[in-house]
């Protein structure tokens, strides 16, 4: 569970305002508009459940998204100030964050911004996305923008899961909500030559050829960045849970070696009762973590302990899937930890 609250000790404590500071003139976060001054603070508490992804589907849950990657640095001495944004450090999260997670730049079609309608900030975070996307992609506003505090005001510590809970709801109900207050877009953002649109209407959220995908950024007060990539769990990823199929690897120095490893592997599970082997899932789970790859490999795709003796027979006869570590064939191991060993985290 991981969770943030932010209360104020004094009921309707308000704001003063002054210009030039870095709250609202009139009471309103008017995120990336045009007469923005100030943001707007909120109280609010929330609570979310991460829990690795194979393992929410096999308990059941109702999961909202998929946190593909998150990322998180600081701005150090690039900022002007100890209150001042850096466009550097920003950018350099974002592009972070979306190397971690695997995704293209272009499959993302909505930001979750900080977006806390001052003067500084909008314009900053706006060039940083900027400079971000245009490291990946050259296309022109094909990703959604919006922020949470237009609807909530600025959560404090709270802030950055506001915006997390916000998407995670938004991926699942496959809608984009809109940002309030943005009568007149500030000129400062110059988005019409970035990969960006301001979202100011409720709008669907199609899949565009892969999974809705969008960002979420938090930024903190000192410089400190996040910013994380959430995916929308397919349909299809209900069914994970009833297939019982495991991904079972095996290696060996030579091939020699490797046929006397798997015999000895096909006479243990012969030999030994039932009732005390491992569940599959957890033979596949150590000999894909456990183990050391090695140049002759082996792999095989079994949904028994049964099929499993069976098609080591089969290969020890005939053969069946071999490979010498080069370039040619050294991702497959890799692959061999998706299926039980993916340990990206899931929202429920």
């Amino acid at each position: 569970m991981v969770g943030a609250a932010s209360l104020l000790p004094i009921v309707r404590a308000g704001h003063q305002y002054e210009p030039g500071m870095n709250f609202a003139s009139d009471g309103y976060c008017k995120a990336f508009a045009a007469d923005a001054d100030g943001l707007v603070g909120g109280e609010g508490g929330a609570v979310i459940i991460v829990k690795p992804a194979l393992a929410a589907v096999r308990d059941g849950d109702a999961i909202y998204a998929l946190i593909r990657g998150v990322a998180m640095n600081n701005d150090g001495s690039d900022k002007a100030g100890f209150y001042a944004p850096s466009v550097t450090g920003q950018a350099d999260v974002i592009s972070q964050a979306l190397a971690r997670s695997g995704v293209s730049a272009d499959s993302i079609s909505y930001v979750e911004a900080h977006g806390t309608g001052t003067h500084l900030g909008d314009p900053i975070e706006c060039q940083a996305l900027a400079d971000a996307y245009r490291r990946h992609t050259q296309a022109k506003q094909f990703c959604g923008l919006g922020s949470v505090k237009s609807n909530i005001g600025h959560l404090d510590t709270a802030a950055g899961l506001a915006g997390l809970i916000k998407v995670a709801l938004s991926l699942k109900n496959g809608q984009i909500p809109p940002s309030l207050h943005i009568d007149k877009v500030n000129p400062a953002l110059d988005l019409t030559d970035t990969a960006f649109y301001l979202t100011t209407a409720l709008t669907p959220w199609p899949e565009r050829g892969s999974p809705r995908r969008a960002g979420v950024s938090a930024f903190g007060i000192g410089g400190t960045n996040t910013h994380a990539i959430l995916e929308a769990a397919p349909t299809p990823l209900a069914s994970v849970a009833a297939n019982t199929a495991e991904l079972i690897v095996v290696s060996a120095k030579t091939p020699a070696s490797l046929t006397a490893t798997l015999t000895k592997f096909a006479d243990f599970l012969r030999t030994t009762p039932e009732a005390d082997l491992p569940a599959l899932a957890d033979i596949a789970y150590t000999l894909q973590i456990g183990r050391v790859p090695m140049a002759c490999r082996v792999a095989f795709i079994v949904s028994s302990l049964a099929e499993l003796i069976d098609s080591i027979v089969s290969y020890i006869d005939t053969g069946v899937f071999t490979g010498v570590n080069d370039t040619r064939h050294a991702s497959w191991f890799s692959c061999a930890l998706v299926k039980r060993c993916n340990r990206g985290l899931v929202v429920a």
